[in-house]
């Protein structure tokens, strides 16, 4: 995927655009917005929505597990470099986003590594035990079955 997302990404970080970009508000808004702002946007949610009893985690489901995957959203490139395409005709401003976008996905790996990590560690979430049978069997006369009705 790094591979994939250099090669697509369009920025040629000689001649210092790299130094100029670590060193640009923009960039760092953009680290901050990916990183930061789906942790917030994603556990927050979950937790407001869960707290306010407007839904619950599936089984088996850890508060850890939902804010390492808010962390691990931050990596998604692809949409942001196409939002970064479309918001800045500038070429020192679209180069200075894209390096923010490369750089949050790098760093929402590290983030969400830790965050899985230091919930197994410390809190004993390791994997998420989600459901992996119905919760209601089937039934020929109520569901649409195609294939044999006993099949697993």
């Amino acid at each position: 995927m790094p591979v994939f997302a250099l090669a697509n990404a369009g920025v040629d970080l000689r001649d210092g655009v790299l130094t100029n970009a670590l060193g640009s508000a923009l960039t760092w808004a953009v680290v901050v917005g990916l990183v930061a702002g789906k942790v917030i946007g994603i556990w927050g949610g979950a937790a407001f929505g869960t707290r306010f009893g407007l839904g619950r985690l599936p089984t088996g489901v850890a508060p850890g597990h939902v804010l390492g995957g808010g962390a691990l959203s931050g990596l998604g490139f692809t949409v942001s470099l196409l939002i970064v395409g479309l918001a800045f005709q500038d070429p020192v401003a679209r180069a200075q986003a894209t390096v923010g976008v490369l750089l949050a996905a790098v760093l929402a790996t590290l983030v969400g590594w830790l965050v899985f990590h230091l919930a197994a560690v410390l809190k004993g979430q390791t994997d998420a035990d989600l459901p992996r049978y119905l919760d209601q069997p089937v039934d020929p006369e109520r569901d649409h079955i195609l294939g044999p009705a006993d099949a697993p």
